[in-house]
């Protein structure tokens, strides 16, 4: 029963359901605003299961990446494995 079943955004101090364009907006809009004040390497992209073994995310995550303008990419090899 406290299962989240639709998006939450904070409107007024206070999470309220949303739409899910609402949601996404409020994101993309959080994210711009962090990338503009900070740049793109203020932000990371984690590529895992199971976007990283999909033709979608070969497709979509280096524009992505491209799009933040971030150097920051990390991944199960990255994360685990390197130190090794």
């Amino acid at each position: 029963p406290d299962r989240l079943r639709v998006p939450l955004v904070r409107r007024d101090g206070e999470l309220a359901e949303a739409s899910w364009d609402e949601a996404l907006a409020a994101a993309a809009e959080g994210l711009g605003r962090v990338v503009t004040a900070t740049g793109g390497a203020s932000v990371a992209v984690y590529l895992g299961n199971p976007n990283a073994h999909t033709i979608a995310g070969a497709l979509y995550a280096p524009q992505l990446v491209r799009a933040l303008k971030t150097r920051q990419v990390f991944s199960a090899s990255t994360l685990d494995q390197m130190p090794k």
